[in-house]
């Protein structure tokens, strides 16, 4: 029984995730009165999978009301077996086939380099660990959920595939004057959390969608500074609904691309209203009756660190793209600043900036949960572009 109700429990187990229905059986019939989500984290328990962080969600049903449902709910519309996206993600789907099938082909070879074991990478990470915090670095590393993930398992949990289209980034409008001016009266330091305007830190898993969780988190602060509250809205819509933009789900994609699409859309639903994240793509169902933060425009900011500033102070939460160097998944606690990195990949919301022990700092809001850094952060060097943290930053103005 469910609740003092008798029910019949249903249960599905596919891969790490757990399922259950449960059934209630009453004088009206039977009724789906409880719904009960379980991903458990499988990457101590086998090679083949690697899922993250444990993620528990449960859906209870108080009241229903009987009825036959109209028959175009059971309609799927034809769906086109052709890519509805751009050239570009197409030769991003075709690179991550032909990677899948080299790996097969490896694995299976009698002769070649072996593959890494898990404990062997484990064994490399913890090395790295031990040594970078016996030294002078201003900030420490950890053992954590990714330290047995090779560098292409870390690609899945980024994401960001930065447009090379020529007119898909927004105009910048920025006076250098001003900004300068405007710097001069910015307070010492700045954290979007005390001000409300920051929600809680989320999980995106594996699946390459910090792009939308980097998207939806400048959007967020934007919502709460022109109404006052702060609502959580869904990576999931953009991540389904999108794709004509050039996102591709959890095959990557691209803020920018992201925050213009909302705007020719009208604005987004909330998280409540569309559903919760699954960490895959799924089919679009967005509901434009109940459309919420519209955008009237998305600005660029200037590649100078006193006009990312005043754009974080005085528009709220910025979407940014930054580099990740192979210990920054190791990240746990001081001031972030590596001797050198590679290309932007991976998006997040830059909430502030201020200084620790003499370094100046951004304040970055990641999505790979509570458990990774300092609860879910990472304070990066402000001194000059570090992992290019000043090349790809956004805001929204709302409607």
């Amino acid at each position: 029984s469910l609740d003092g109700i008798p029910s019949t429990k249903w249960v599905a187990n596919v891969m790490a995730e757990e399922s259950t229905l449960w059934i209630a059986q009453t004088s009206e019939g039977p009724f789906l009165s409880a719904v009960d989500f379980k991903l458990y984290d499988t990457s101590l328990h086998g090679d083949n999978l690697v899922v993250g962080v444990a993620d528990h969600s449960e859906i209870r049903y108080y009241n229903f009301i009987p009825g036959e449902p109209e028959a175009k709910v059971w309609n799927r519309p034809p769906i086109d077996c052709n890519f509805p996206f751009g050239v570009e993600l197409q030769e991003i789907v075709k690179y991550e086939f032909l990677e899948a099938k080299y790996l097969i082909l490896e694995t299976v070879a009698e002769e070649g380099a072996p593959l890494q074991t898990r404990e062997e990478i484990y064994e490399i990470n913890r090395k790295l660990v031990e040594s970078h915090n016996r030294g002078p670095s201003g900030y420490k590393l950890q053992l954590n959920q990714f330290a047995h993930l090779t560098a292409d398992e870390m690609k899945s949990f980024k994401g960001l595939r930065l447009s090379t289209v020529e007119g898909s980034k927004p105009h910048t409008h920025v006076d250098d004057d001003e900004v300068e001016e405007l710097a001069k009266h910015l307070p010492d330091s700045w954290d979007w959390r005390d001000h409300g305007a920051v929600t809680r830190v989320k999980n995106q898993r594996m699946c390459g969608s910090c792009w939308a969780f980097s998207a939806i988190g400048c959007l967020e602060g934007a919502h709460f500074l022109k109404t006052g509250e702060l609502v959580e809205l869904p990576e999931q819509l953009l991540m389904d609904c999108s794709w004509d933009a050039g996102n591709g789900g959890c095959l990557g994609g691209d803020m920018s691309n992201a925050l213009n699409w909302i705007k020719e859309v009208g604005g987004v639903t909330t998280s409540i209203q569309y559903g919760r994240y699954y960490a895959e793509n799924g089919r679009c169902h967005l509901d434009k009756k109940h459309l919420i933060s519209p955008i009237k425009n998305v600005t660029q900011v200037a590649r100078s660190v006193n006009a990312l500033k005043v754009a974080l102070v005085n528009h709220g939460p910025l979407s940014v793209g930054i580099a990740t160097p192979p210990d920054f998944q190791l990240y746990k606690n001081g001031v972030y600043k590596p001797s050198e990195w590679g290309e932007t990949d991976h998006g997040v919301v830059l909430v502030g900036y201020g200084v620790l022990n003499g370094e100046k700092y951004w304040l970055v809001k990641n999505s790979w949960g509570e458990n990774w850094g300092m609860e879910g952060y990472i304070l990066i060097s402000a001194e000059g572009d570090t992992l290019n943290i000043l090349d790809s930053a956004y805001y929204v103005t709302m409607q």
